[in-house]
């Protein structure tokens, strides 16, 4: 249970000043704060002309100079990008003082909300299922030569059961080099961050862990790995432990989509 309680780290808003609900940016009306992220700060705002919800994401001030490259691959992967999970790209703006992408809005929760605020608890079968929806949005993202690189419950979206995918700060298209600093990073933070389709594949096990962490009670205070602790099939853990790659490794989320519907117990019939 120790690792997939360290991928979920919530991100200060160090000497950032919020804009304030009223405060109006171009054509658009701040409505909400709606989260940051490692270099963004994201609002819920009404287009002025369409009275249309929209997303600004503001680059934060504290990250003008590291933040730049990932605000601007952010803009480049989501005008790259055209499905109906993925926020569409609308416009850029630049005020002077700060910058913005305006996105469309995903209706929804996420699951760190689902599961934390509502208390929403996931059987076995419920985690494959979203695994399923998440990965059918996962093959075409990498069919396009990109990679998320945040897989993070705070990012997947879910509303009438339909998913959708948020937060595109961290992508990178497969044939981008790797940061600077990567060889410097600690061997889990590389797990996460590393330009290849494996990266997602490896988050998705956290988020599985996550859910079906949901309906966990815990007997006694010994803290056991995650394999001695869940009550699940054999064949979710091998499925699982192969995100991992800890297993060998999948090379497609077209592998694990067959993988989950040979298993009866998750997806069969």
């Amino acid at each position: 249970m120790e690792v997939w309680k360290k991928f979920w780290k919530p991100f200060p808003l160090w000497g950032e000043r919020l804009h304030k609900p009223g405060s109006v940016i171009e054509r658009y009306v701040v409505q909400k704060f709606l989260g940051v992220g490692s270099y963004g700060i994201t609002y819920l705002a009404e287009d002025l002309s369409t009275h249309q919800k929209v997303v600004l994401k503001q680059l934060r001030k504290r990250r003008k100079t590291t933040g730049e490259r990932p605000f601007q691959k952010e803009r480049e992967i989501l005008q790259k990008l055209s499905h109906p999970a993925v926020p569409a790209l609308y416009a850029e703006i630049n005020d002077g003082s700060h910058q913005y992408l305006v996105m469309e809005y995903k209706e929804g929760l996420t699951f760190e909300q689902l599961i934390f605020q509502f208390g929403k608890k996931y059987s076995e079968k419920d985690a494959f299922h979203y695994l399923t929806k998440i990965l059918e949005v996962v093959q075409y993202i990498h069919d396009q030569n990109v990679v998320h690189r945040d897989l993070r419950i705070p990012n997947i979206l879910l509303y009438n059961d339909s998913i959708s995918i948020i937060d595109f700060g961290l992508s990178r298209l497969i044939t981008d080099e790797e940061e600077e600093s990567f060889h410097k990073w600690e061997p889990e933070k590389q797990r996460m961050r590393k330009i290849s389709f494996q990266t997602d594949f490896y988050a998705l096990g956290h988020f599985v862990l996550f859910l079906l962490y949901s309906s966990f009670d815990q007997k006694g205070k010994k803290e056991k790995s995650w394999e001695e602790e869940l009550d699940i099939s054999v064949e979710s853990k091998n499925i699982i432990k192969k995100l991992f790659g800890m297993d060998g490794s999948y090379r497609s989320a077209e592998e694990i989509l067959e993988d989950i519907q040979k298993n009866s117990e998750i997806g069969g019939e």
